[in-house]
């Protein structure tokens, strides 16, 4: 997909890529009900099908995301939320408490985990865990650290700890995702 310069959108890596769906969510839950259903079809053409569909997906997503961006001028409260979001990206490995992010911001504790809850419709300390839990597994795919040096790597004092924390939050093993995932997606690791 080719992005028009100067347009806000997916190519700004300075900005989360946010979409608040309201009125638009039926027709996203329509464009990913087809995609499942193409992914368990095995006929022909099924692969052509998906990335068909893929990409009028994310050219769908461009358009809600630069409607929403062009129909609405950026309050304080959605800037607050996309600053504190990209200072998850670039912090969550020594920051991982709302506190200290309230105090990057020069915002209160309470009015990051309010405006977060109102904006988003979770609590502010949740981003943070998800940004956690997608580097724990963007590591068990793609390196070969141990799930110990995973945990040490990502601010866990106890790899059991750890372990308890990533099947609380995705159902499985830190050992068992990766087996998973690598069954299923085979491709050369780095030892980083």
């Amino acid at each position: 997909m080719t992005l028009k310069r100067g347009v806000a959108g997916f190519e700004d890596v300075d900005l989360a890529p946010v979409l608040f769906l309201d009125e638009d969510m039926a027709k996203i839950i329509n464009l990913c009900d087809e995609m499942l259903n193409h992914y368990t079809d095995v006929g022909f053409g099924r692969t052509t099908i998906l990335q068909s569909y893929l990409r009028i997906f994310l050219i769908e997503a461009q358009r809600l995301f630069n409607q929403q961006r062009h129909d609405k001028q950026t309050n304080a409260r959605s800037s607050l939320v996309e600053n504190f979001i990209r200072l998850i990206d670039k912090h969550y490995l020594q920051k991982q408490r709302v506190s200290d992010y309230a105090t990057l911001l020069g915002v209160t504790h309470g009015h990051l985990a309010d405006t977060t809850r109102d904006k988003l419709g979770m609590p502010a300390s949740r981003l943070i865990q998800r940004r956690i839990l997608l580097e724990a597994k963007r590591l068990l795919t793609y390196s070969n650290k141990n799930v110990g040096e995973i945990a040490f790597a990502l601010g866990f004092a106890d790899p059991s700890y750890f372990a308890r924390y990533f099947r609380r939050e995705t159902g499985q093993t830190p050992t068992a995702f990766r087996t998973k995932i690598r069954k299923k997606y085979p491709f050369p690791r780095s030892e980083s």
